[in-house]
C-alpha cells in the first residue's frame, strides 16, 4: 500500500477540483465584487486556471487565510460554465449540477482550512 505525505494530499485536491473544474462548469454571487464573471467559457477557463495558480501558491506558504477568495471565485466561475453550456444532454446536465455541488462543498472546506490557518485538515 502506499502512503501519501499531507503535500502530496493538498496537490492532489487542488489537481482533483481543477480537473472537476475542466470537466465540468448557475450563476452566484462572485467571490470578489470587483471582479466580473467572464462571457465566455475560453476566458471563464483561463480565470480558472490563475486561481488554480493562486491556490498552489498559497499552499507552498504558510499562510492560508486568503485561500476562500480563490476557492469561492473557481467554484463561482464554474457556476457560470451552465449557461454558456447549451448543447448538454439530460444526463450531462444532470451529471454537471453534482460536480458543481461538489466544488461547492470543496470550496467551503478550503475556507475551513483557511479560517483554521491548518494544511492539515
Amino acid at each position: 500500500m502506499k502512503y501519501f505525505t499531507l503535500k502530496q494530499k493538498n496537490h492532489f485536491w487542488l489537481g482533483f477540483i481543477a480537473s472537476v473544474l475542466m470537466v465540468f462548469g448557475s450563476s452566484q454571487v462572485f467571490a470578489n465584487p470587483t471582479e466580473s464573471i467572464p462571457k465566455t467559457i475560453p476566458s471563464i477557463w483561463e480565470a480558472i486556471d490563475k486561481h488554480s495558480a493562486s491556490i498552489d501558491q498559497i499552499l507552498g506558504g504558510d499562510d492560508l487565510t486568503s485561500i476562500h477568495e480563490h476557492a469561492f471565485a473557481i467554484r463561482d466561475l464554474a457556476n457560470a460554465l451552465p449557461a454558456l453550456s447549451k448543447d448538454l444532454s439530460e444526463e450531462q446536465k444532470k451529471t454537471l449540477q453534482q460536480n458543481l455541488s461538489y466544488v461547492g462543498q470543496l470550496a467551503t472546506r478550503l475556507d475551513k482550512t483557511g479560517d483554521a490557518n491548518d494544511k492539515n485538515d
